[in-house]
């Protein structure tokens, strides 16, 4: 591991161990569900998310931070229950609202271009 990437597992295992024992535990058991899916499933998982743009990356992984597990339970259903394209049109204007909540907030920003 290179020095930069032992500081950044160090600083990882940092903000694991801040978090609340019931958060940690719930990270355990989505890492658990995550590790016993088949390579394949990993991998698409993976490149699935590396496909969406950083700013759509970022407003998921802060909206998922702010979420109940009830909420996060709910939205896995819905999405789960949408086609692709259902899903797609949904992140998108999610990731529209959160830029014009930050055009009102007078942040400065790119809006999204799908296929980008």
């Amino acid at each position: 591991m290179s020095p930069e990437q032992r500081q950044r597992a160090r600083a990882r295992y940092e903000r694991f161990r801040r978090l609340p024992p019931e958060e940690q535990e719930r990270l355990r058991r989505t890492r658990r569900w995550f590790q016993s899916l088949p390579p394949e499933r990993r991998q698409e998982l993976r490149q699935r998310w590396r496909n969406l743009p950083p700013g759509q990356r970022r407003v998921l992984r802060e909206r998922l931070q702010n979420m109940t597990p009830e909420q996060r339970r709910e939205a896995r259903d819905r999405l789960r229950n949408m086609t692709p394209e259902q899903r797609r049109a949904w992140r998108e204007r999610r990731y529209q609202r959160s830029l014009d909540s930050q055009d009102n907030a007078g942040a400065q920003n790119t809006p999204y271009q799908p296929g980008k």
